[in-house]
């Protein structure tokens, strides 16, 4: 009986020195990182005349509650109407990187062209811009109105971008390249006052329709 009760102190005591060296082993190698935290200032999406001067609302950066440094790449040409990308990047002491983008929208201020709110209808959308084309007619960033660009998540590729042309109240377009193949529309119409526009989209490879509606939201 004392023979079998060394023994199983023996055992208890190898284990405990087991794990005590498998403890010193591992002493050390875990760490806790802390992510740099970016926070822009002013708004994720910015409506900016044409023509007129951009002042960057910046990025403040930390790491763990202190100030880091930011990378900023991209930039706005206030005198090309368009969507412009404005990221900004900051990394913590561990290499690891975190990141922002901020969308500034340069449009013309008129009668047609514009920011434009717009939608397939019964579904989502996204902002459209509409800005003058210098070969006549009006160039359209989402002739589908910002459903599969932004609400759905394909990119632009299926934009479908396009040239518009208003022949009093009717819409027709010249139709640019889309991920879907081949799209036309059909009952274009215009209000108006020039604030809204419908039309009915086709995808020909689908035979497909949709309704889509787009709704002025600048001046």
């Amino acid at each position: 009986m004392k023979v079998s009760k060394i023994l199983m102190f023996l055992a208890a005591v190898m284990f405990l020195a087991s794990s005590c060296t498998k403890d010193l082993e591992t002493e050390g190698l875990s760490r806790v990182t802390f992510f740099a935290d970016l926070a822009m200032a002013g708004e994720e999406v910015i409506f900016h005349p044409l023509g007129e001067t951009f002042d960057d609302p910046g990025a403040m950066a930390t790491e763990n509650g202190e100030e880091i440094a930011v990378v900023v790449s991209g930039g706005v040409d206030v005198n090309t109407p368009g969507f412009y990308n404005i990221s900004y990047s900051a990394e913590n002491s561990d290499g690891f990187s975190s990141s922002v983008t901020r969308t500034v929208i340069v449009y013309e201020t008129g009668d047609v062209v514009g920011i434009y709110d717009a939608i397939r209808v019964g579904r989502g959308g996204g902002l459209v811009l509409v800005s003058t084309n210098p070969d006549g007619g009006y160039f359209v960033s989402d002739l589908i109105g910002g459903y599969y660009e932004f609400w759905v998540g394909y990119g632009n590729a299926y934009a479908a971008p396009s040239t518009l042309y208003v022949d009093g109240s009717t819409v027709t377009a010249d139709i640019g390249s889309c991920g879907f193949g081949p799209v036309e529309i059909s009952n274009g119409v215009i209000s108006g006052d020039h604030l809204t526009m419908a039309w009915t989209m086709t995808l020909l490879d689908y035979d497909f329709s949709f309704d889509v509606e787009l709704t002025k939201i600048t001046n």
